[in-house]
């Protein structure tokens, strides 16, 4: 069965753009994977949770694998594109906050693609065409936090003995952590954004 081909930059797989069904089909994916798990997931299971039909979703993705990143892909343009809709802040601080806030599980939809994406972190470390994937999923992360840092640096707030590039590592590490702890414990939305706050306290000075 010949299938429609999804759009692709040369080297930049997390910039492609999908048509509607595509990203549909997609979005269905990330539910399945983050209610029922990743080995779960085929034509079959994301035909079902998508409303379309399994030959549909064949032609929009010719195999499972494809399916698969192109649910990454989407997980991953989602959570930046809530990132991204909240304004600058007076303070970084609580720019930072309210921007890394959208990868910790404060709602459905970010519990859906959080949950989703510790699937795929297990996952990337048995299957080598998904591990470069993965790596570079969390790279473009850990970039857009070293971006920020590097404003604290000019700015003067950066906490003493710290670059930007070891802090943007070591905050990565933090919210993983805290993504893995409160998607267990589900606490509140507003407590959660407390406890990332005072966890980048430590990275950013409050300014005068």
């Amino acid at each position: 069965m010949e299938h429609r081909t999804v759009s692709r930059k040369p080297g930049q797989p997390f910039a492609q753009t999908f048509t509607d069904a595509q990203r549909e089909i997609a979005d269905a994916t990330i539910r399945v994977i983050a209610e029922q798990g990743f080995d779960v997931v085929s034509v079959r299971t994301v035909a079902k949770a998508s409303g379309f039909s399994a030959g549909s979703v064949q032609y929009h993705f010719g195999t499972r694998q494809e399916i698969l990143i192109a649910a990454l892909v989407r997980t991953v343009q989602r959570c930046g594109d809530r990132a991204d809709e909240h304004p600058s802040q007076p303070l970084l601080l609580d720019s930072m906050t309210l921007k890394l806030s959208e990868v910790l599980p404060i709602g459905p939809v970010q519990r859906e693609d959080l949950a989703a994406w510790i699937a795929y972190s297990a996952a990337s470390s048995t299957r080598d065409w998904l591990a470069p994937l993965h790596t570079e999923a969390v790279e473009i992360a850990r970039r857009r936090v070293e971006l920020s840092l590097q404003r604290a640096e000019r700015n003067g707030t950066l906490a003493p003995g710290l670059d930007p590039v070891c802090g943007s590592r070591l905050i990565s590490a933090m919210v993983n952590g805290l993504t893995v702890e409160f998607l267990n414990t589900e606490p509140s939305p507003g407590e959660m954004r407390t406890l990332l706050r005072t966890g980048l306290s430590r990275f950013i000075l409050e300014e005068d």
